[in-house]
């Protein structure tokens, strides 16, 4: 039994994989494909949120109820049968972990991944007609927050820190920098009047 982390738990893994998904979903908003886009958006959204528990450690991304994926998130690969988490386990984990991932950024997260899941498991098409406005600034800001737990920002994230970087790319994470700004005053003024 070797002591390395199975790549569906490993933190550098699922994050690299949140990456792809997530230019596969600006891809199509660029080419005007808004349901494409908030349905690799919502991929990479969870992806990105396991490996920041898994940065934390493996098994809290692991399915506590498989054993041989909680052996294999402590490094003993005893079987290639790997389960994880599901978003309704793992939204609220992030809660746990940071104070900024508070319940409206859970219930947000928690409806994207029902919206998801129904589209993939169901004959609907829960993403057909949604404008990006009714949803896009509460997940740069959900993907702002989590990115904190790895110290990371949404330029690395987007892969704009790259002084080659596309223009396209740029200009994305700039904008989503400012809605996941806009959403913060929004929840702190929330917070604030109540």
């Amino acid at each position: 039994m070797s002591n390395i982390t199975n790549p569906a738990l490993h933190m550098e893994a699922l994050y690299a994989k949140s990456q792809a998904y997530i230019a596969k979903g600006l891809r199509a908003k660029a080419a005007g494909d808004l349901d494409e886009y908030q349905l690799w958006g919502s991929l990479a959204l969870e992806l990105l949120a396991k490996s920041s528990l898994s940065s934390i450690h493996p098994a809290l991304v692991a399915d506590p109820t498989h054993y041989q994926s909680l052996f294999a998130a402590c490094g003993h690969q005893i079987s290639p049968d790997i389960k994880t988490i599901t978003a309704k386990t793992l939204f609220p984990r992030l809660g746990h972990v940071s104070r900024r991932f508070d319940l409206r950024v859970q219930v947000f997260c928690e409806q994207l991944s029902l919206r998801r899941n129904s589209e993939i498991h169901s004959g609907e098409s829960p993403f057909s007609g949604m404008k990006a406005e009714s949803w896009e600034k509460r997940y740069w800001h959900a993907v702002e927050i989590i990115l904190e737990l790895q110290t990371k920002s949404l330029e690395q994230w987007l892969g704009a820190e790259d002084a080659k970087a596309p223009q396209r790319i740029l200009s994305d994470a700039k904008a989503a920098i400012q809605m996941a700004v806009q959403t913060r005053i929004t929840h702190v003024r929330e917070d604030f009047e109540s």
